[in-house]
């Protein structure tokens, strides 16, 4: 796979290693920002990270998801669900997963948070996730 930001990394992550999560159904999958639909959503974005290794070709980025559910009873809590079933398919992932082979590995950092209601009155939820992805060399660092 050609180099990726690290939530378009994550994003086919999820794509490929949990259709049943991603494919058809009624949830709308996506990186970057929230856009307006009629299904929930969860959207995957770039948030920065730790700095980088000087010498090693190491990076810790961070990337947060952010999910919106619909409006009314059960929204919030189908939402949390999907939230939660997302990160198990991606907190302790095997290492290089044939999606984002530069992929060492991906730790949650803190609980999904209930981060309240948009102005539709729909539930949203963030949960922020630590990677470390690794590469043949950058710039002036070695691989490991």
């Amino acid at each position: 796979m050609a180099e990726v930001s690290p939530a378009r990394g994550i994003y086919d992550v999820l794509k490929a290693h949990t259709p049943d999560l991603t494919e058809g159904g009624n949830w709308h999958f996506a990186y970057g920002r929230l856009v307006e639909h009629s299904k929930p959503m969860i959207v995957v974005r770039n948030t920065g990270g730790r700095s980088a290794e000087p010498v090693i070709a190491q990076d810790y980025p961070t990337v947060q998801l952010i999910g919106r559910g619909v409006p009314g009873a059960g929204g919030a809590e189908d939402l949390y669900l999907k939230m939660r079933a997302c990160r198990d398919a991606l907190v302790g992932i095997p290492s290089r997963p044939p999606s984002w082979i530069n992929l060492s590995s991906i730790t949650a950092i803190g609980e999904i948070t209930d981060v309240g209601f948009d102005d539709k009155d729909r539930a949203m939820f963030t949960l922020n996730l630590q990677l470390i992805v690794w590469f043949e060399t950058s710039g002036y660092r070695e691989a490991v």
